[in-house]
């Protein structure tokens, strides 16, 4: 819902700011936007191939049955492994393999926001998650 109200305000002063040129950004992408680096490794050929994507929070699944409630560090922590895709068409050897995905943030936003995903196909994850004290 957060996201949603920002794109919203967002949009708002983007045409604002279309009427009255000069100004570069909205003071939703100062405060919220990011950006991060995707990198994938085509595990048949090891061609990397880079992309950046522009960020407005992370999206991060809970996960499944812990052992213990998990501590939001290691969940934001997890997000950033690396991860294999399976089914990715590499360009360079022209194969559908496997490959490593690895994320890293290359511009942190002023304020994070992170949305938890409690739903796993119409049931409701409960799990608690213990709050990070920085």
């Amino acid at each position: 819902m957060l996201l949603f109200l920002l794109d919203a305000i967002d949009r708002q002063q983007q045409k604002i700011r279309r009427s009255h040129p000069g100004k570069n950004s909205s003071i939703v992408e100062q405060i919220f936007d990011g950006k991060v680096r995707c990198e994938y490794t085509c595990q048949t050929c090891e061609k990397k191939s880079i992309c950046y994507e522009p960020i407005r929070g992370l999206s991060i699944e809970l996960p499944r049955n812990p052992e213990f409630p998990p501590e939001m560090s290691k969940i934001v922590k997890d997000y950033f492994n690396d991860e294999k895709i399976f089914g990715y068409d590499c360009r360079n050897c022209k194969t559908k393999t496997v490959a490593c995905k690895r994320t890293r943030i290359v511009t942190a936003p002023r304020v994070l926001i992170i949305q938890l995903k409690r739903f796993l196909r119409f049931t409701k994850i409960n799990t608690p998650v213990v709050p990070t004290k920085y």
